[in-house]
């Protein structure tokens, strides 16, 4: 698991990839994950933080959308 920071308005986007993310996991690792889901961390008005699995930091550079790793 790790922390990712990404702007506010993107926030429905990550939560979409990250709903295709799990549907593309081995039936045994998507119901693990399921159990934890996304982890919301600090938010604001420009940015949100989210505590995620490290395979789901390697989906989100496919799909392009841009996040930081603090």
């Amino acid at each position: 698991m790790q922390w990712i920071r990404f702007e506010a308005r993107l926030e429905q986007s990550v939560e979409e990839a990250f709903d295709a993310w799990k549907a593309r996991l081995p039936t045994h690792d998507a119901k693990e994950t399921e159990q934890r889901q996304l982890v919301e961390g600090p938010k604001s008005q420009k940015a949100v933080a989210k505590l995620v699995d490290r395979r789901f930091i390697d989906y989100l550079i496919e799909t392009g959308i841009p996040f930081e790793r603090p």
